[in-house]
């Protein structure tokens, strides 16, 4: 990329929860004058069938793939913000380590979270999961449709509540006693399944003493 501000970096799957980040990521590039760099990562799953044939096949489908969604992230993310600088990346490595590569040298990471459903709500998913609790920038994790100010330091439902009618949910990544930075509070944990509106996971750097 020509420009040295840190972008925003979204992930993209093909879904639609995908799709649903990209338009929030290149609005808030744009707004805030960033750049936007659009990521997919992809690798043969655990236990794929050895075989250099069927690998080189079996990884072919999934750069073709990939090259394809982030074509479409590209093209959503243009309509959106006409002008936007936009950058793509095809990553050779699972999502988590990838993504999380990627958040070094992000302003912000933005993941989409599919669903409202019981199971969506019950869980965010392993990738979502680590990154909220290790990437080295802010997460936003963007649920399908979500629309809403900022808001912090209430209660889960006070906050539950603001979610409906806010853009955004911004909550502090800290730990308590032996889990510091192991996971997302309780707090944290409740809005990233529940809330209405996108949430942001910022991490808070506390002294030791």
């Amino acid at each position: 990329m020509s420009s040295q501000r840190e972008p925003v970096v979204v992930g993209v799957d093909g879904s639609a929860a995908a799709s649903h980040a990209v338009r929030w990521a290149a609005r808030h590039a744009s707004r805030d004058g960033l750049p936007l760099r659009i990521v997919h990562a992809y690798h043969l799953p655990p236990g794929y069938p050895s075989g250099v044939t069927e690998e080189e096949s079996a990884l072919d489908v999934l750069r073709r793939d990939g090259r394809r969604w982030l074509s479409e992230g590209r093209d959503v993310a243009t309509m959106v913000a006409p002008g936007l600088e936009v950058d793509t990346a095809l990553a050779a490595m699972p999502a988590t380590p990838g993504l999380m590569r990627e958040s070094g040298n992000a302003s912000v990471l933005v993941l989409g979270k599919r669903g409202h459903s019981a199971l969506a709500d019950v869980l965010l998913g392993s990738t979502a999961l680590a990154l909220t609790t290790h990437a080295h920038c802010p997460v936003v994790l963007v649920r399908d449709g979500a629309v809403g100010e900022v808001v912090h330091d209430q209660p889960v439902q006070a906050l539950r509540r603001c979610a409906r009618t806010a853009r955004l949910v911004v909550v502090g990544r800290r730990g308590r006693g032996g889990f510091r930075d192991l996971v997302v509070g309780a707090t944290g944990q409740q809005l990233l399944r529940h809330a209405a509106c996108p949430v942001a996971v910022v991490r808070t750097e506390t002294p030791e003493y």
